[in-house]
C-alpha cells in the first residue's frame, strides 16, 4: 500500500499539511499562492515599465539636445558683438491691414486674423509629470 504524499505548507517556520487543513484554510492557502503569482507577474511588468520609461527619458534627452544645439548657435549669434562694418538696416516695412470680406474695401479699421494652424494642446498635458 502506497501512502499519498502530503503537500507541506510552511508558515513562520512551522510545517502544516495542505490535506490536513479545513476547506477554509485550503482556500486561504490557494489565495496566498495566487497572490504570490500575481505579485511575481506584477514585479516582472514593473521591471519592464521602468526600463521602458528610462528608454523614453533617454530618447527625450537626446531629442532635446539635438534641438538645443541649433538654439545655442542662434543665441551665440545674437550675443555676438556688433562690428563696425555691420550692414545698415533697411527701413521697417509697414504691416498690411486686410479688411474682412463683408466690410467695405475702404474700411481698414478691422483686420482679419488667420486661424491658428498649430495643433491643439490637449488637457492631458496638464497631467504630464515634470520631474524625470
Amino acid at each position: 500500500m502506497t501512502e499519498k504524499q502530503k503537500t507541506p505548507v510552511v508558515i513562520d517556520d512551522t510545517t502544516y499539511y495542505f490535506e490536513d487543513m479545513t476547506q477554509q484554510q485550503q482556500l486561504f492557502v490557494n489565495h496566498l499562492a495566487d497572490l504570490d503569482r500575481k505579485i511575481g507577474t506584477t514585479q516582472f511588468n514593473l521591471d519592464q515599465l521602468n526600463v521602458g520609461k528610462q528608454a523614453f527619458v533617454e530618447l527625450l534627452k537626446n531629442s532635446l539636445n539635438t534641438v538645443a544645439q541649433p538654439l545655442a548657435n542662434v543665441q551665440s549669434a545674437v550675443d555676438a558683438p556688433v562690428s563696425d562694418t555691420a550692414p545698415v538696416a533697411e527701413a521697417p516695412v509697414e504691416p498690411t491691414v486686410v479688411a474682412p470680406s463683408d466690410a467695405p474695401a475702404t474700411d481698414t479699421t478691422q483686420a482679419t486674423v488667420a486661424p491658428d494652424s498649430s495643433p491643439a494642446v490637449t488637457d492631458s498635458a496638464a497631467n504630464v509629470p515634470t520631474n524625470f
